[in-house]
């Protein structure tokens, strides 16, 4: 199947078939900017790296400004982005933004699944202190 064709029937396919939470929950669907894959410099060792979109912290040494806006990217659901971390055997995971705590329960649930389904590591590039995401 070509990837155009993947990635519509993958759009479609999450707007009838929503993701849920371990609790119950229904997930909506995370927006991501891109994906690097084989990436050697979002943490230790070969990365997988998703990219999300929707930052308003406007950080000054942001690397991904294009990053910032919610509108536009693409809708993936986790189990798409899971489906992607399992395909490579060699690789760990990154999040990277954006700001992946702005989509904080879809990434909560990735990480756990990502955890139990596969035990690879995984990085979350954040412009928040761990005080701040503690307190929320």
């Amino acid at each position: 199947m070509n990837k155009l064709l993947h990635i519509i029937l993958a759009v479609a396919l999450s707007a009838v078939m929503p993701s849920f939470a371990s609790d119950g929950r229904q997930l909506k669907v995370p927006l991501m900017l891109d994906t690097k894959r084989m990436a050697i410099w979002d943490g230790p060792g070969i990365r997988t790296t998703f990219f999300v979109k929707g930052c308003p912290l406007r950080c000054i040494w942001c690397h991904n400004p294009e990053s910032w806006a919610m509108d536009g990217g693409l809708e993936m659901s986790v189990d798409e982005i899971l489906d992607i971390v399992k395909a490579d055997s060699v690789s760990n995971v990154s999040f990277s933004g954006g700001d992946p705590f702005y989509q904080a329960d879809e990434f909560t649930e990735l990480a756990r699944r990502i955890k139990e389904e596969t035990g690879k590591t995984i990085w979350c590039w954040t412009g928040f202190t761990l005080e701040e995401i503690e307190a929320d």
